[in-house]
Parts: C-alpha cells; sequence; structure tokens
C-alpha cells in the first residue's frame, strides 16, 4: 500500500525541483525546449491544485480559498468575465491558496520532522547550484536580467530574494546562542559566501536584503535599539563594501546612481510622455524592439490605476477580475487587457498585480492571508527574527516585484514561514520518525 505521505512528499519535491531548473536549461543549456515551460506550468500548476485541494483541512486555509472565491466571482460577475479567462486567471493565485495547505499537511505530521530535515536539506542544495548558474550567467551575459540563476532568464529578482531568505532561515536555524554574533557569523561562513550570487545579477533590491540580513540576525529584545544603534558604523562600511562589489560587477560609474536616477527609475520624470509613447507603440504609431520603451516606471504606473478602473465593473474597489496577465500562448488574452496592453506590459510589481485584478478588496485580502502565515504562533527562540525578516521582504516584493504569483517561489517562502508548526508537533510528540 503506497504511503500517502510519502506520495505527497514525493510528487511535491519533484515538481518543485522541475520548476526550480527547468527555466535554466532552457534559457542556457538548450533553447529549442524553452516554448516547453508554459506547458510544464501548466501541468505543474494541475499537479498543485490537486495536492492542495486533497489535503486542505484548516481553518484558516479554508477561510482564505473561501473569501477569495467569493471575492474573485463577484468581480468577474462585476466584469462580466468568461469562465475560460476566470480559472486561467485562477492560476495566478494557486500558490497563496493552495501552498499552505500542503506546507501544513507535510510540516504537522508525526513525519514532519523527517520532511523539515530533507527540505532544509534542498534548499541548501539550491544555493550551491545558484553559484554555477548565476557566475555562468554573468561569465556569458554581464550583469543584468540574465542572471535568473536556476530559474532563467528574467527572474533575476525572484533569484536574489530566494538566495537572502533562504540563507537568512538556515542561519537563524544554525545560529548557537551560547556564543556571540561574529562568531556564529564565522561559523556559518559558508551561508554568507553563498549571497555572493546576488551581486552579480543586478538586481538593485539585494542591498536592503543585504543590510536587513545583518541587521535581524541581532537579538531581537528590549535592547534591540540600542545594538542597532551601535551598529550603524558597521552597517555604513558594509553599505559602502556592498556599493563597491555592486558597481564593479555591472561596470557602472558610481555617479549615475543619484538622486534623478531612482526618480526616473520609479516614477519617471515624464510619465505622461511615457504613456503617450507606450500607447503609439501599443497602436503601431510607432515601430521599435526596445521593450523597455513600453516599461513604464513601477510607481509611475500606478497613478493610472484609477483611470483604467474607472472603465470596468468592479472599478477600483473589486479591480478588472482575475486573469489580466494570463493568457496569449494557450489561452487568449481578455478585452481589458487587450485595451491597456500598453499600461500592464513590462515589470509587474504584486501591489499592481492585485489592484488590478481585484481592486482594494483583494489587496487587503492578501495581504491579510501573507501575514497570517508570517506571524502564526511560533515557539522558535529566533522565530522574531524570521518573522521580521519574511515581513519586510513581503512588504518589498508588493512594490518591487511579483513573486507571489508561482507557486514554486511560494513553497519555499510558505515553508519558511510555517517552519515553526513542526517545532510545535515535535515538542508535544515523542514519537516522531526520522529517515536517513
Amino acid at each position: 500500500m503506497v504511503d500517502k505521505y510519502k506520495l505527497i512528499s514525493g510528487i511535491l519535491f519533484t515538481a518543485l525541483w522541475i520548476q526550480l531548473c527547468w527555466g535554466f536549461v532552457c534559457t542556457d543549456i538548450a533553447p529549442v525546449l524553452e516554448r516547453s515551460q508554459n506547458y510544464i506550468n501548466l501541468l505543474l500548476d494541475g499537479v498543485y491544485v490537486v495536492l492542495g485541494l486533497s489535503v486542505i483541512r484548516a481553518r484558516r486555509d479554508l477561510i482564505v480559498f473561501g473569501s477569495f472565491v467569493a471575492i474573485a466571482s463577484v468581480s468577474a460577475y462585476l466584469n462580466h468575465q468568461g469562465m475560460l479567462v476566470f480559472f486561467n486567471g485562477f492560476r495566478g493565485f494557486i500558490g497563496i491558496l493552495l501552498v499552505p495547505p500542503i506546507i501544513r499537511s507535510l510540516v504537522t505530521s508525526y513525519q514532519g520532522k523527517w520532511f523539515v530535515e530533507k527540505m532544509d536539506r534542498m534548499l541548501y542544495v539550491f544555493l550551491w547550484i545558484q553559484v554555477f548558474c548565476i557566475g555562468s550567467q554573468f561569465l556569458r551575459f554581464g550583469a543584468g536580467d540574465e542572471g535568473g540563476g536556476s530559474l532563467g532568464y528574467g527572474y533575476s529578482g525572484m533569484i536574489s530574494t530566494l538566495i537572502y531568505v533562504i540563507s537568512f532561515y538556515l542561519m537563524n536555524k544554525r545560529w548557537d546562542k551560547d556564543v556571540s554574533y561574529i562568531n556564529n557569523l564565522w561559523a556559518n561562513r559558508v551561508l554568507i559566501f553563498l549571497l555572493f550570487p546576488s551581486f552579480l545579477n543586478e538586481t538593485k533590491i539585494s542591498f536592503i536584503y543585504f543590510i536587513a540580513y545583518f541587521i535581524l540576525l541581532m537579538k531581537i529584545d528590549r535592547r534591540f535599539i540600542i545594538r542597532l544603534v551601535l551598529s550603524t558604523p558597521l552597517v555604513i562600511i558594509l553599505f559602502l563594501i556592498l556599493g563597491y562589489v555592486y558597481l564593479a560587477a555591472t561596470g557602472t560609474e558610481s555617479d549615475r546612481y543619484d538622486t534623478e536616477f531612482f526618480r526616473d527609475y520609479l516614477v519617471g520624470d515624464d510619465i505622461e510622455q511615457l504613456v503617450e509613447v507606450a500607447i503609439a507603440v501599443q497602436e503601431e504609431d510607432v515601430e521599435t524592439d526596445n521593450l523597455w520603451v513600453v516599461d513604464l516606471p513601477r510607481f509611475g504606473r500606478l497613478l493610472f490605476i484609477p483611470d483604467a478602473l474607472s472603465t470596468t465593473g468592479g472599478g477600483l474597489m473589486l479591480g478588472a477580475g482575475i486573469g489580466q496577465f494570463k493568457g496569449g500562448s494557450i489561452v487568449s488574452v481578455s478585452p481589458f487587457a487587450k485595451k491597456y496592453n500598453w499600461f500592464l506590459r513590462g515589470s509587474l510589481t504584486m501591489l499592481f498585480f492585485i489592484l488590478i485584478e481585484l481592486g482594494i478588496v483583494g489587496l487587503v485580502w492578501i495581504l491579510s492571508s501573507l501575514f497570517s502565515l508570517i506571524f502564526a504562533h511560533n515557539s522558535w527562540s529566533r522565530s522574531k527574527n524570521i518573522m521580521l525578516y519574511s515581513a519586510m521582504v513581503v512588504l518589498l516584493v508588493f512594490v518591487y516585484d511579483n513573486e507571489f504569483r508561482f507557486p514554486n517561489y511560494c513553497i519555499i517562502m510558505f515553508y519558511i514561514f510555517m517552519n515553526g508548526l513542526q517545532h510545535e508537533v515535535d515538542n508535544e510528540s515523542e514519537e516522531i520518525v526520522t529517515y536517513a
């Protein structure tokens, strides 16, 4: 008789490894296979759905799933949305909806210790794989979007986030409270070394991840603020070193990154002119092969959300309906997405994504869902460190990237968020099976 626990965990590990490495195979080793990615992701989305629905039991998970169905259905009704677009759009929420039940069932089982050990080992190996993948991408292409590591081209932001979160998590698990801060860093210096690939792909958010990494490793208690103030000189030194490494890796002059650069990068020097150009490109009044021409700045495009959503049935409160960023390869795009192609394409953030699809109501729903995972009860001595770092990452991802749309990313992140559940089981039950 097949052991259900081993079956579910085996399927999960297999699906996760495929999604974590297939991108590199397609973009760096065998580009002829690149078109297979959409079909593989579609197949694995189905796998996650089956696994998630087969184990969903917890009250929190049922509430999150039920509330999403209610919000998305009302939005779809108001926007006269077809079933095909609706179900295709559901794929963007599979990770948030169905990964937590899967992780919960595996972590809280009496065999949870075995799963945690296997998962921790997998994450450690994953970090070493990035040394090879990003290193080879840097040597071939330089620092840029090509540095997506094992995830492949275009995933530089996601891979950098995963590198820092995984290293921070493993560092805290290996932390020895009986020795000093510096001695702990030295004892686990390999985890700090494994951060290095993030310097080779021009991911600017890595600056914040790196500084916060060392700050939030300090013991969090009543004296945390005092420690933070005393460590300010060291933080400044680390920032300068990181800046030098980043500029050396990217071959960029330091005077390029002034106030005007960041204003133009995030908001746009003349956002209205950029919009006019993007619309002209969509209407084929202007021809260009430069995709950056129609990639509006992350914060600048937020200004146009109210006007765009005013043309929808859901409006600013419930959005245009799920599925606006899906379609085009297997399923056709929605009418709203066709009309506002100039607005939706380019660098996507979770904040922009959720406001467009489910409006303000959806934004409240997704943030409450994520933070209910981050701040779940956890009795680990260093749980506050992981909670705060995780909360910072979530907030940064919301304004910088769109990673929670991907189940493979959610599996790793939610596993780290929910890891403390296994600790509770470990304390309550002496009968835990451990496999070699």
